[in-house]
């Protein structure tokens, strides 16, 4: 007689499955039917969570992978949003000039937080950076703006890895954008003698002067005070800086710490400020009770209070009319005027760094280069004296 096989009695869907080499990790069905994995790492479980086995599996791997990178999953999953909202309050505000952290905010604001914002900051890769730069592009904004973008978001990411949220910064690893070198018109000397003739009936013809013999900012021209002024020595103090924000005209620290600096001043333009101070005496006492003492301005409106610079602007550009000077000038061009005269005349660059309050001399030859051949065929000239 044939003896049956016994068949065994355990329903299948209870059969157990075999079971994975020892820290491999196990998956388990969820009532709502998605998948969980676990895997324990050193004492403690971690969990993925997904629609499949594959992808729960994945989700925790990724897990250990941020944690064994010290990275913290719940601070790198924030979006970039949010991140950068973050930096901006508690690393940028505070820790940069006013005008500074505006910029940041209007970047963030306008460019950043639209495109990259809902995108989780570990997720964010090269190819989003990129694409954002190159549509900005495309949108017709300018090379230095796109760059700006690129820069502060750059620099939101430095302070990421810093603090060990994201393991690489892929707007560094970004392409820059092609950069435009913009040729501007610069003064000859005899220019600069044509428009100092122009202005010299202008109630800021002083002004003017000491823009052309210093180099000086116009924030730094516009914050200038009596008391940093020695008539006697010739020798002008910069120490701070004029700029408006937010539509408020507010003194400021100088741009860089070598922007504090001092410079002698030529005799014509001490001359200058001595008509100047007679000029504004009388302008005093003509105001009586209006005249605002607490400014203490060298250039200043008819009651004392500050300029505005684009009030300053509009006389500018009549005076360029007047002296048969192209229009599109802009006042900063006295500043590159006034150091393409020094360096084409042979001053050090050290010494026109100093006195522009550049941040390295060679900040100063990058910019001003254009003024060098002058320069070079005066030392030609020199050796065909010496060695012909």
């Amino acid at each position: 007689m044939t003896q049956k096989t016994e068949r065994s009695t355990i329903p299948a869907e209870k059969a157990r499955r075999p079971r994975g080499g020892n820290g491999t990790g196990g998956f388990s069905k969820r009532a709502d039917g998605s998948w969980q994995f676990v895997r324990t790492v050193e004492g403690r479980r971690v969990y993925g969570y997904r629609a499949t086995q594959e992808k729960a599996r994945q989700s925790c791997l990724d897990k250990i992978a941020l944690r064994e990178a010290g990275l913290d999953r719940q601070t790198a999953d924030q979006t970039t949003a949010q991140w950068l909202t973050w930096w901006l309050d508690n690393v940028v505000s505070g820790r940069v000039a006013s005008r500074t952290e505006k910029s940041y905010r209007d970047t963030c604001r306008l460019h950043l937080t639209p495109t990259l914002g809902r995108i989780a900051l570990r997720k964010l890769t090269v190819q989003h950076v990129e694409t954002l730069l190159r549509q900005k592009e495309r949108d017709g904004l300018g090379p230095r703006s796109v760059a700006l973008i690129r820069e502060i978001l750059r620099a939101s990411l430095n302070a990421a890895m810093k603090r060990e949220i994201v393991e690489r910064n892929v707007a560094a690893l970004a392409d820059s954008p092609r950069q435009s070198v913009t040729k501007r018109r610069v003064l000859s000397a005899d220019e600069a003698k044509r428009l100092l003739a122009v202005t010299a009936t202008d109630r800021l013809g002083a002004l003017y002067a000491v823009a052309l013999a210093t180099g000086m900012r116009q924030g730094e021209l516009l914050a200038l005070r009596w008391e940093d002024l020695n008539l006697d020595t010739g020798v002008l103090r910069v120490e701070r800086s004029l700029c408006r924000l937010a539509g408020v005209l507010e003194m400021k620290a100088p741009k860089t710490p070598r922007s504090r600096r001092a410079i002698k001043l030529p005799e014509w333009t001490i001359a200058e400020l001595r008509k100047h101070q007679d000029m504004q005496a009388f302008e005093r006492a003509k105001a009586g009770d209006y005249w605002q003492d607490a400014w203490n301005l060298v250039f200043c409106s008819t009651i004392g209070t500050p300029l505005d610079a684009r009030n300053l602007t509009r006389g500018f550009k009549a005076h360029l009319d007047a002296a048969e000077l192209p229009r599109e000038m802009r006042f900063y061009d006295l500043r590159h005027a006034a150091a393409s005269l020094m360096v084409s005349a042979g001053v050090a660059i050290s010494v026109v760094a100093d006195r522009l309050g550049h941040s390295t001399p060679i900040m100063t030859l990058n910019r001003y280069s254009h003024a060098l051949p002058e320069i070079d065929q005066s030392a030609a000239d020199v050796m065909e004296r010496l060695l012909a």
